[in-house]
């Protein structure tokens, strides 16, 4: 049996959509990041379009090859997990910056 057509687009616009709020609070987290670590702000945003802009990168890679052997699709997943990891281990870094032990995240905090 085939789900209706509207059902396929409203699964995929809800996976757009988080698709879109996750990258924008990770970017975020990851300039605040950055800025909080010496890079200058004018110029804090690149290293989240590295970190997350190779992951986007690395899946458009794994689609397009969908159909390649193992062995030609094993680096994008090395990137797309590396990446990953480091934007993982990045937000969390950033989110450990701004909590305050006694009164929780401290949101005023820069």
């Amino acid at each position: 049996m085939q789900s209706p057509r509207w059902l396929a687009v409203v699964a995929a616009l809800c996976v757009g959509s988080i698709a879109l709020g996750s990258f924008a609070l990770s970017f975020t987290a990851l300039s605040h990041l950055a800025a909080r670590s010496g890079i200058p702000e004018p110029i804090a945003w690149v290293w989240p379009t590295i970190i997350d802009g190779s992951i986007v990168t690395a899946m458009l890679v794994i689609f397009q090859w969908r159909n390649a052997p193992r062995r030609e699709v094993a680096w994008p997943w090395v990137t797309l997990s590396l990446f990953a990891l480091v934007s993982i281990v990045g937000n969390a870094v950033h989110t450990a910056t701004v909590v305050d032990a006694t009164g929780g995240v401290d949101v005023h905090h820069t």
